[in-house]
C-alpha cells in the first residue's frame, strides 16, 4: 500500500487501487482511514500553496470522491484546528460532518484532561478538597450555576472551573493564537501548579495565576495577542498609584487579569464581560466584612474610575439590569499611556543602558532642530558634539535601537582662536575613563595644551588625577556621578525610543 501510495497518478486512482486489494480478500468489505492531529500536519504548508491544497485534495477524495463512487470508505479526522473552509459540512452527503468533542456539554471533559496530566492528589487530599467545595458551595455561585459535582471538582482540584473555559478557548487555534492546542495548556497548568506560593496558599489557581506562567506569557506576545498585552502589563505597572490598600494591590492585579483573559479568548463577534460577581469567582476574591461581591464591585470601581482599561456598562441578563465589566484595549483608544508604563519601569532598572544613553547624549547632534527652538533651548547640540568618535553599531545594531557603542579614547586636533594674530595648536581627547598616559608631559612643541573630557565619573577621588597631571598645560574635565533627576530623564527617554520602535507596524500610526 505504502509503495502504491508514493507512486505519481491521481489521488482517486491510488485511493481506489488499495480499497480493490483490500476487499478482494474476501475478509473485509471498507476501509476506515484516520487521520490525527491533521492541523499541525496542514500547519506545515502555507495557505494557497500547492501543498496546501494537496492536504484538502487528499481528504476530498477520501470522504467526498470515492464514496460517491460506491466504495465503503469512512474517514476520521481527529484536529483542535478549524476544518477548512473547502471540506466543511453538517448534513449528510457533505465532504465532512463536524462532531464537537471538548465542547458543549463535554466541555468539562478539557480540565479534566488536563489536571490529569499534570497532577496527583495525595492520598488524604479528600477530605480537604470536600471542605474547599462545601466553601465554594456557599461563598460562590459557580456550583450551583454551573452544577459542578464534588465528582468533578476533585478531578480538576486544585483549578478553579472557569480557568479551564478560557484555557480551552485561547488554545483552541494554533493559527490564530500561535499556541499548539492542548500541550499548551497542560504546559500553562504543570508551571502554575510548579509556583511554590500558589500551592502554599488557601485558594484555587484562577486565570491570574495561569498568565503568569512561561507558556501563556509566549503566547501573548505573538503579534495577534501583543498590542493588548503590552497594555495590560502598563495598567498593571500603574496600580501602585491607584488609590486601594497593599494588600488590595494584589486582588486588583487578578481582577485586571482575568477580565483581560476572558475577553481576549473570547471571538471578536461574542466578546461580553463578566459581573462583579463573576469576576468575584474567577479571580477568588475575599473579604470577610462585605463579602466577595462587594468587594468586585469596589475593586472594579476604583479601575474605572481611575481611568484604567475596564469598562463598566448596563445590560440584561436572564430579565434582570445587571452591570457587566469588561476589559477594554487602550491600543484601540491611542493611548499610549498604558505602553509607557512598563518600558519606563524596565528602564529605570537598567542602569548600564542609562549609562550608555548618557554617553551618547554628549555627542548628539541636532541639525533638525529649528532655529527658534535652538534659541529657546539654548543648545545647538550635546556638551561634546564637536569631538564625536565613530560608533562601532552594525546598520542592524542601530535600527534595532542600540545604544552607541564609541571607540574610546577619541583624539581631536584643535586650536585657540587667532588674538594678535597669533594661534596656539592642542589636543582634545574624549574618553570613558581614565588613563595614565593622558597626564604624561606634552613632548609635541607645536603642541601647547591637551583637555581631556571624560564621560563618567571615574571610580576614585580627584586628587589621583591631580597627582598624575605632570603638565601644567594639561587639564582633566569630568562629570558628576549621575543624580537620581537624570536617571529618571535617561528612562524617560529609553522608554519613548522603545515605544516608538515597537510602533513602527503601520497599523499603529496614531498611536506613533
Amino acid at each position: 500500500m505504502y509503495a502504491q501510495l508514493s507512486q505519481k497518478g491521481r489521488f482517486k486512482e491510488r485511493f481506489a487501487y488499495i480499497y480493490e486489494q483490500i476487499t478482494k480478500l474476501g475478509k473485509y468489505d471498507g476501509i476506515v482511514f484516520v487521520v490525527d492531529e491533521f492541523r499541525s500536519w496542514q500547519d506545515r504548508h502555507l495557505p494557497g500553496t500547492a501543498a496546501y491544497a494537496e492536504d484538502e485534495k487528499i481528504l476530498e477524495t477520501l470522504a467526498f470522491v470515492l464514496p460517491t463512487t460506491h466504495l465503503n470508505i469512512i474517514t476520521i479526522v481527529a484536529s483542535q484546528g478549524d476544518m477548512p473552509q473547502k471540506l466543511s459540512g453538517g448534513g449528510q452527503g457533505d465532504r465532512f460532518i463536524p462532531l464537537y468533542l471538548l465542547a458543549g456539554k463535554n466541555k468539562g471533559d478539557f480540565g479534566e484532561i488536563v489536571t490529569f496530566r499534570c497532577r496527583e492528589l495525595l492520598a488524604s487530599a479528600g477530605t480537604d478538597i470536600k471542605d474547599y467545595y462545601d466553601f465554594c458551595r456557599k461563598e460562590y455561585k459557580f456550583i450551583k450555576q454551573g452544577n459542578v459535582s464534588l465528582e468533578y471538582f476533585t478531578a480538576i482540584f486544585p483549578f478553579q472551573p472557569r480557568t479551564f473555559d478560557v484555557m480551552r478557548r485561547i488554545t483552541q487555534n494554533a493559527d490564530k493564537h500561535n499556541l499548539p492546542t492542548a500541550r499548551s495548556a497542560i504546559r500553562m497548568a504543570w508551571q502554575a501548579l510548579g509556583d511554590d506560593g500558589i500551592m502554599k496558599g488557601k485558594r484555587l489557581i484562577t486565570l491570574s495565576d495561569i498568565i503568569r506562567t512561561d507558556e501563556l506569557r509566549k503566547g501573548l506576545n505573538h503579534e495577534h495577542y501583543r498590542d493588548d498585552f503590552q497594555s495590560l502589563q502598563g495598567a498593571v505597572g500603574q496600580l501602585p498609584e491607584l488609590d486601594v490598600s497593599p494588600e488590595e494591590r494584589e486582588q486588583t492585579r487578578r481582577v485586571l487579569d482575568t477580565l483581560f483573559l476572558w475577553v481576549m479568548s473570547l471571538p471578536d463577534n461574542l466578546r461580553d464581560g463578566m459581573t462583579a460577581g463573576e469576576v468575584a469567582e474567577a479571580a477568588w476574591l475575599m473579604d470577610d466584612a462585605v463579602g466577595s461581591t462587594a468587594q468586585a464591585e469596589h475593586l472594579l470601581t476604583k479601575l474605572v474610575q481611575g481611568g484604567f482599561p475596564v469598562r463598566g456598562e448596563k445590560k440584561t441578563r436572564d430579565g434582570k439590569d445587571v452591570v457587566v465589566y469588561s476589559y477594554e484595549s487602550t491600543v484601540a483608544q491611542d493611548n499610549p499611556v498604558r505602553h509607557f508604563g512598563p518600558l519606563k519601569k524596565k528602564a529605570k532598572e537598567d542602569f548600564k543602558t542609562q549609562d550608555l544613553k548618557w554617553a551618547d547624549a554628549l555627542f548628539w547632534q541636532l541639525p533638525d532642530i529649528t532655529q527658534e527652538a535652538q534659541a529657546d533651548l539654548g543648545v545647538n547640540g550635546g556638551i561634546l558634539a564637536d569631538y564625536q568618535p565613530s560608533d562601532q553599531r552594525s546598520a542592524a545594531e542601530r535600527q534595532a535601537g542600540k545604544p552607541a557603542l564609541y571607540q574610546f579614547p577619541y583624539t581631536a586636533a584643535t586650536s585657540t582662536k587667532r588674538v594678535y594674530k597669533v594661534q596656539y595648536g592642542g589636543e582634545v581627547i574624549v574618553s570613558d575613563r581614565w588613563r595614565a598616559e593622558f597626564g604624561e608631559d606634552i613632548k609635541n612643541a607645536d603642541q601647547h595644551f591637551r583637555i581631556v573630557y571624560l564621560t563618567a565619573k571615574p571610580d576614585f577621588d580627584d586628587a589621583k588625577i591631580t597627582t598624575a597631571l605632570k603638565d601644567a598645560r594639561a587639564v582633566v574635565c569630568r562629570p558628576e556621578s549621575l543624580s537620581e533627576d537624570t536617571r529618571e530623564a535617561l528612562a524617560d527617554l529609553m522608554a519613548a525610543e522603545q515605544m516608538k520602535r515597537n510602533a513602527s507596524a503601520p497599523n499603529q500610526m496614531n498611536l506613533r
